[in-house]
């Protein structure tokens, strides 16, 4: 993110595009900037957003799993090309 940017959600990004879509961890660098948080703090935070994001996901498939389930789908279907044909 550019420091002398005076509002960073109207700045190019890396793209050169103004106002493009920059996800939940470009919205908390940009709020953060905004606050006048310093830029390291603010890489911090987006860590830890993420972080609890990955928690909940494990949480998540230790409740209710669905790994195997995909793994047998995409292993069946992406070797389903292998197999004789009836």
């Amino acid at each position: 993110m550019v420091a002398s940017c005076p509002e960073p959600w109207h700045c190019p990004t890396s793209t050169g595009r103004a106002g493009s879509t920059t996800g939940a961890t470009g919205a908390i660098g940009a709020i953060a900037s905004r606050l006048g948080i310093d830029w390291r703090a603010a890489r911090g935070i987006g860590v830890m957003a993420r972080a609890v994001g990955l928690v909940g996901h494990i949480l998540e498939e230790t409740r209710d799993p669905m790994a195997t389930e995909i793994w047998e789908r995409v292993d069946e279907e992406a070797s389903a090309h292998l197999k004789p044909k009836k």
